[in-house]
């Protein structure tokens, strides 16, 4: 999506091979990535250690997982930076709080963002 498409078309005139060159934008709605693991809204598992594993979506190919405890955004916990789909993050709390993932993702060197909120293992 958004990618240039390069076609040439020959036509014949006056025994002679001419060609006239168009150029095209590739137009189409982008999809967010989401994650897979762990569901969102879900209680964690009660380790400090997550694996967190999210579909890519459409044209994205850098991440930067968010993880924090004082609200969406935050990221005290952990910042991890990555092009793969999935990353394993240390040190989580496991004290039954409320865990502020945030998913962002480049587009067109934006970076836009998906939330999601989990619960702590106890």
């Amino acid at each position: 999506i958004g990618a240039n498409l390069y076609v040439r078309l020959y036509y014949r005139l006056n025994g002679a091979w001419q060609h006239i060159d168009y150029l095209y934008t590739q137009y189409g709605t982008l999809a967010a990535p989401w994650m897979v693991t762990p569901a969102p809204t879900t209680t964690l598992s009660n380790s400090s250690t997550v694996t967190f594993t999210w579909n890519q979506g459409s044209g994205n190919r850098l991440f930067r997982l968010r993880i924090g405890t004082t609200g969406p955004g935050s990221s005290d916990v952990n910042v991890v930076t990555t092009s793969s789909n999935s990353a394993t993050v240390m040190n989580i709390p496991t004290t039954g709080a409320q865990l502020y993932v945030r998913l962002d993702y480049n587009v067109n060197l934006h970076w836009q963002h998906v939330y999601y909120v989990y619960t702590q293992a106890p």
